[in-house]
């Protein structure tokens, strides 16, 4: 098994595995393996190359915009004279459409579209604080005011299970979003459980959270990520855009 780490944003390293022959049910224990070998990795994929249309699973099923974009970066070095990709991902039932310039060797620029994710909205309230909860298909984010539910590190896990009881929200990954706005800009703290993998990770950036920021405010918007740098969303009709700088990482498992 080969593994390629592509970050999004300056964060949110994705591990894709490729020229594998691990069986789906495997997928949990691998990830959990890698993410333990190398702890800065937040998420796991793995390259279907058998498929109609090339594929990214990933371990837990669920849908993440920073792995399909990392897919496509990925893709862009098997195909270098190649710019546009059209590929699955776990999660998101239409095929997704991707542009990659390579910048330099290790460098990219990617945009992403993803095709009628029209994100059914719910708003609710817990003790008179307002929250909107955004289901993606392959992951629901409940939108937070920071100011109103205020963030700890230290707490994410215990945070996740009682917004999870209160709402009584049953997924395959749910993410929980602490939003803030300071100075005309849009800042997010996301956290991201996984059911199937049980995982629960504050990710150093997020794009699928990017997303259900956008659909909560209804218009284009730039959202700085924990990283401290910023991914762009745009609407096209019914199909939303996912934009930012990419970058192929080397870690300790790539030796």
């Amino acid at each position: 098994m080969k593994i390629a780490v592509f970050e999004a944003a300056g964060g949110n390293p994705t591990a894709i595995c490729y020229e594998t022959d691990c069986r789906k049910k495997d997928y949990g224990k691998l990830s959990r393996l890698i993410q333990k070998t190398c702890p800065q990795v937040e998420q796991v994929g793995f390259y279907k190359a058998d498929s109609p249309l090339p594929r990214l699973d990933m371990a837990g099923g669920e849908f993440c915009g920073n792995a399909a974009r990392s897919f496509a970066c990925f893709l862009k070095e098997l195909t270098f004279d190649q710019t546009r990709f059209t590929f699955k991902i776990s999660g998101f039932d239409s095929v997704v459409t991707a542009e990659v310039t390579q910048c330099s060797t290790t460098a990219f620029f990617c945009s992403a579209a993803f095709k009628d994710l029209t994100g059914r909205q719910k708003k609710h309230k817990i003790n008179g604080k307002s929250l909107t909860i955004v289901d993606l298909g392959g992951i629901v984010h409940v939108v937070v005011n920071e100011d109103e539910f205020p963030f700890h590190e230290t707490s994410i896990r215990k945070d996740m299970e009682t917004i999870r009881d209160i709402l009584d929200i049953n997924c395959s990954a749910l993410g929980l979003l602490r939003v803030r706005e300071e100075n005309a800009q849009v800042f997010m703290k996301p956290v991201v459980w996984v059911k199937d993998i049980n995982t629960c990770c504050y990710e150093t950036a997020c794009g699928s959270g990017s997303i259900a920021v956008a659909l909560v405010k209804g218009k284009d918007v730039s959202v700085v990520q924990p990283s401290g740098k910023s991914i762009e969303v745009h609407f096209r009709g019914s199909t939303l855009v996912l934009a930012s700088v990419m970058k192929k990482i080397h870690l300790p498992l790539n030796g």
